[in-house]
């Protein structure tokens, strides 16, 4: 009986082999996921998050030391 040295990787979430998608990429404790599982999730996760507020990047600190300039031009003496 012959021994295949090429190892089966599989989607751990689809179950396809290396051989059925374009790019396999593994994780942690022979974990992988393929690019169409990918691709899925992201659609997911995309359609989550349509309409939803998104936060506002925090400022850097320039934009903190204009804000206070100005609220301190703007104040009564």
């Amino acid at each position: 009986m012959e021994v295949s040295a090429v190892a089966d990787y599989r989607c751990s979430f689809c179950g396809k082999n290396q051989d059925q998608v374009r790019k396999l990429i593994a994780g942690q404790n022979r974990v992988f996921i393929c690019d169409q599982c990918i691709d899925l999730c992201k659609s997911i996760v995309d359609e989550e998050f349509i309409g939803a507020a998104r936060p506002e990047p925090t400022p850097r600190r320039n934009s903190w030391l204009d804000r206070l300039r100005r609220m301190a031009i703007a104040l009564p003496r």
